[in-house]
């Protein structure tokens, strides 16, 4: 009886001393210092403290929890990182005495990052595009700034104009023609034969918008024409005097059969327009005078050859 007494005393040593050779364990748990939640599925670091050279590293549980095995003698450090909160470095000290090391409860204090702005840039062009408006300036073509504004939207892509002067978008005639986003008498549904007195060169540009919003009048359903005016903005006395002039057709592409109307050769344009325009700090003064010379061919003869 007294032998395995001594042996259960012999062995104490060596059962105690069984676990430090194993190495140490160190358990703890994550949560938020404001709302005591806990922080799950977070990713922690065991570094070495005089190098930091990494250890091992866990993700904690539903709980917060996390237990790092296996640690030697040793001073680390713990760390955690998260968007949205200040980065947890805790210091530990690891040694001899106890397998087991109990870093308590470890909090993350939540921080507000104020983002830089971000400077959105784009030209008018892209704008128009986005919005299924597309925008063309007739100072920039000297063949369509000659002429009508009739004439002129009749060289636009997806404008067709009728001998009746109905305007067609995209080969329907549900289409609204507006003056500065306005709706006039020279502009009505169902012919806009008014257009042709108003002279090309008076217009700025057209904007074709071939999805038009609720704000629209429905009848629109093919799309909007708006015709944007020249506008002087310069302060003082200014002007400007043009003229363009064209002479139609100076030859017979192909004679005509017997019998039919001579063709009409000559059928000249002429388009003299003057602007003055006086300004200064709100009073503003113009005067546009335009006058538009363009015979029309009355009469058209079809044959079948």
């Amino acid at each position: 009886m007294v032998a395995g007494v001594l042996a259960l005393l012999a062995a104490a040593p060596a059962l105690a001393a069984q676990p430090a050779s194993q190495g140490v364990t160190v358990f703890g748990r994550v949560q938020d210092a404001a709302s005591k939640a806990s922080i799950a599925f977070l990713t922690v670091q065991l570094l070495t403290e005089r190098d930091g050279a990494f250890v091992a590293g866990r993700l904690t549980d539903s709980t917060g929890a996390f237990t790092f095995t296996r640690l030697s003698r040793g001073v680390y450090t713990l760390e955690a990182r998260r968007i949205g909160y200040a980065p947890l470095r805790q210091r530990v000290l690891i040694g001899e005495l106890s397998a087991f090391l109990d870093l308590g409860v470890l909090t993350m204090t939540a921080t507000v990052n104020q983002l830089g702005g971000v400077l959105v840039t784009t030209t008018a062009d892209a704008i128009a595009a986005s919005m299924d408006r597309k925008s063309y300036d007739l100072t920039e073509s000297v063949a369509q700034a000659g002429g009508s504004v009739l004439q002129a939207m009749a060289g636009l892509p997806g404008i067709t104009v009728g001998q009746d002067g109905k305007v067609q978008l995209r080969g329907s005639e549900q289409v609204i023609v507006l003056i500065d986003g306005k709706q006039t008498a020279l502009t009505g549904m169902g012919s806009q034969s008014g257009l042709a007195s108003l002279p090309a060169s008076a217009i700025q540009r057209v904007e074709i918008i071939s999805a038009p919003g609720a704000r629209y009048d429905a009848n629109g359903s093919a799309g909007i024409i708006n015709l944007i005016l020249k506008k002087e903005e310069r302060e003082g006395f200014n002007g400007s005097l043009g003229f363009m002039g064209g002479a139609g057709s100076l030859w017979t592409r192909r004679e005509n059969l017997p019998g039919v109307q001579s063709q009409f050769l000559v059928t000249p344009k002429l388009n003299p327009s003057l602007a003055v325009n006086y300004r200064q700090d709100g009073t503003n003064g113009f005067l546009r005078a335009d006058w538009l010379h363009s015979p029309t061919v009355n009469k058209n003869e079809f044959a079948t050859r």
